[in-house]
């Protein structure tokens, strides 16, 4: 059975999810290179062996990052939503339909609130007993509020979402497809009420006589 996507993303760059990763890749790559170049002065290492050293440092440690991204998938369909993770490769797949969501709540610190317009999204059963509460986070994704409104529809309407496009600052590749629902119709024009027939025009009726009248008296 294939689900339709309605929504599919990963954390944001510029989220604090992934600016801290990045920065301690930067910080590494700094130590690491620094390490080559220092064994390359001491002749321990050739001056090619460096660069190749240095090249490796740098792709291992910003490769590292960028599989972490690729890593977490956040996913709105049209009967629920699903969180698949995994590190390098995603083995991990959690979902919710609609049906079982009762809270959806957002999360920002005062720094994504201001300036990264990032957050988490908490999606959550809230059941009463504790073997039968589950919780799907959305972490770090781009207009957190925009994202929590369509899970909330979603919520309310069960399998009818419906929603509009986001704010065009959000890069393309964080931009939901919109499809056209399947419960839509195409608008149907107003039924039209019969119309009378025309006045029979008097001149083509019979007079009372007989005789119908001339032509040239019309």
């Amino acid at each position: 059975m294939v689900v339709e996507t309605l929504v599919k993303t990963h954390p944001a760059w510029r989220s604090t999810f992934m600016i801290g990763r990045v920065v301690a890749a930067v910080i590494s790559t700094i130590f690491l290179s620094a390490l080559v170049i220092f064994l390359g002065s001491q002749d321990i290492l050739g001056t090619g062996w460096v660069i190749l050293g240095v090249l490796l440092v740098i792709a291992l440690n910003f490769g590292t990052v960028y599989l972490i991204r690729s890593s977490r998938l956040y996913m709105i369909t049209r009967t629920g939503v699903i969180v698949e993770t995994g590190f390098p490769i995603r083995t991990q797949r959690s979902s919710m339909s609609f049906s079982k969501i009762q809270v959806v709540d957002v999360r920002q610190t005062i720094l994504e609130k201001l300036v990264l317009k990032t957050g988490t999204v908490d999606v959550d059963t809230a059941a009463e007993a504790e073997e039968f509460q589950q919780k799907i986070q959305f972490q770090g994704v781009s207009n957190p509020h925009r994202l929590a409104e369509m899970i909330r529809q979603g919520e309310e309407a069960g399998t009818k979402i419906t929603w509009e496009m986001p704010n065009s600052h959000l890069p393309s590749w964080e931009q939901p497809h919109q499809t056209t629902p399947p419960w839509g119709q195409p608008p149907q024009a107003p039924p039209q009420s019969p119309q009378a027939p025309p006045a029979p025009n008097p001149w083509d009726q019979t007079p009372p006589g007989g005789h119908p009248p001339n032509p040239w008296d019309r």
